[in-house]
């Protein structure tokens, strides 16, 4: 779970390497305005993830003036002081495939526990950005069920277990 106290804001995340980056979206860590026909991205400064139920501060990786994650919605934090033991791998960049089954983690509305939600991709389209529509993004279309909160956490691959998105 990735919680911002100071935007009074949390999501989902999940740990992405051995050296404690955890993965997100940019949206559960920054409040995006329209300033003067551009957009602004305020950063959290108390980023908070937990992992196995204890808190640990959290440090924003990206560089807070490149565009790149407001276009893709991504965020990459670094958690200097958990504990590492295992964190999710990425899959193959070519899957999942329409009709392959998907697993989706979160932490939606105001649960505390894990929730795990399934369904079936659909469509793999690409698509412009939400944001600037000079950037095309790879979509994954599924009807895995996902409530406010799941944003930023991991859509795994159900035959590998590897990750092929972050939920948004």
């Amino acid at each position: 779970m990735v919680r911002c106290a100071d935007l009074g804001s949390k999501g989902s995340g999940f740990l992405a390497s051995p050296n404690g980056h955890v993965a997100t979206n940019n949206h559960v860590v920054a409040e995006i305005t329209l300033q003067q026909g551009g957009l602004t991205a305020a950063y959290s400064t108390a980023i908070t993830v937990v992992i196995g139920g204890v808190s640990y501060q959290a440090t924003l990786v990206v560089d807070p003036s490149d565009v790149r994650p407001v276009v893709y919605d991504y965020a990459i934090l670094q958690v200097a002081s958990a504990p590492v033991a295992s964190y999710l791998q990425l899959a193959d960049p070519a899957g999942p495939g329409r009709g392959e089954a998907v697993v989706c983690l979160g932490f939606p509305l105001d649960f505390d526990a894990l929730i795990a939600t399934t369904g079936v991709v659909s469509a793999v389209v690409q698509r412009p950005s939400h944001v600037n529509a000079l950037h095309q993004m790879r979509t994954i279309v599924s009807d895995a069920l996902l409530q406010f909160g799941s944003s930023g956490g991991p859509m795994l691959q159900a035959s590998s277990g590897k990750v092929v998105g972050i939920n948004t």
